[in-house]
């Protein structure tokens, strides 16, 4: 009996050199026996589908997946032809072997008490033209979550005031790191004017670089946007990557999505559900930094809140968890 991974190995290689000649131009002269072994390779594919047993065809559904491919339907299964750059990536990647990582930090907001684990803001911040003012009493911890609420009120500082209100932590001077994997588990509010995030900081004070992992801005909840900011300020600009914005299926208001971000010294790389979307290798930090959650009201990318705007509203985190590498 022929192997199944055998045969879709073969599909893809063949769909590679295709693609490659085809995108060059050349087509059936670089190629000319390009039609004769694509025959064999498909029936050479059919044949090992028919005899598989029903576990590895159903196991082969989960094969050769990957993200921003151009999924070609053959048989049963998907083959996914990546574009000129990408690597072809398993949803059974090694996100989940405890042979590549190893758990260092991690809050799972199952007490009040896992607070102490991060700096809970309470001060006005207007960066970016937001509209709140952080308040520690935003943040709770209820029900095994982190609570986030951003709600519809009047707060005044000396002469200074806002009508809304927010939380921020963030894990400056408590934990940092020097690359590493962040998983991050959580449900953004839906509507108008807010703008959630998972990012980091240089644990130096320096800026950039900066590290977002997620930002999704409440009026497209099912639109994540991943950015690495780096380089030097040249008339008030620097290069960066990003911000990528990636259109997922599921609405991050809806239900739980879990972030893993991966960062080492040769590349960033971002996954949502297990799923890659993002891979950044230009500007990648070398240097310890920290790690933030908040909720802004307002500001320039989501613009103010409107009369459809509901409040109050919650930007929900089931856990963080931070991962060191032991091995590729």
């Amino acid at each position: 009996m022929f192997r199944l991974k055998s045969s879709i190995e073969m599909l893809a290689l063949f769909m590679f050199v295709k693609l490659t000649a085809d995108k060059a131009g050349l087509g059936a002269q670089a190629f000319p026996i390009t039609a004769l072994v694509s025959t064999s390779i498909l029936a050479f594919a059919f044949a090992s589908t028919a005899l598989a047993p029903p576990a590895m065809a159903a196991q082969a559904e989960d094969v050769l997946n990957a993200p921003d491919a151009h999924v070609v339907p053959v048989g049963l299964y998907k083959l996914n032809v990546l574009q000129s750059g990408d690597a072809l990536e398993s949803d059974h990647d090694d996100l989940n072997s405890r042979k590549h990582w190893r758990l260092i930090w991690n809050c799972e907001f199952d007490s009040p008490s896992d607070l102490k684990k991060w700096n809970v803001v309470n001060h006005w911040d207007n960066a970016n033209n937001e509209l709140q003012a952080y308040r520690s009493k935003a943040c709770t911890v209820r029900d095994g979550c982190l609570f986030i609420e951003a709600r519809k009120e009047d707060t005044a500082d000396g002469d200074k005031s806002r009508h809304y209100t927010s939380g921020k932590l963030d894990t400056n001077k408590r934990f940092d790191l020097k690359y590493g994997r962040f998983d991050c588990r959580f449900k953004v509010p839906s509507g108008k004017g807010y703008w959630p995030a998972f990012w980091m900081l240089p644990s130096s004070g320096k800026w950039p670089p900066e590290i977002d992992w997620m930002e999704i801005l409440g009026h497209r909840p099912q639109i994540i946007e991943v950015t690495n900011h780096y380089g030097t300020h040249v008339n008030g600009f620097h290069p960066w990557h990003g911000p990528k914005r990636y259109e997922l299926h599921p609405d991050f208001s809806e239900e739980f999505h879990t972030l893993t971000g991966v960062w080492d010294e040769r590349e960033i790389v971002c996954y949502v559900d297990g799923k890659r979307i993002s891979v950044s290798q230009d500007g990648v930090p070398h240097e310890k930094m920290y790690m933030i959650l908040n909720l802004a009201v307002g500001g320039d990318l989501p613009g103010a809140p409107d009369v459809t705007t509901p409040f109050p509203a919650n930007f929900v985190v089931d856990y963080v968890r931070v991962f060191k590498r032991l091995r590729r």
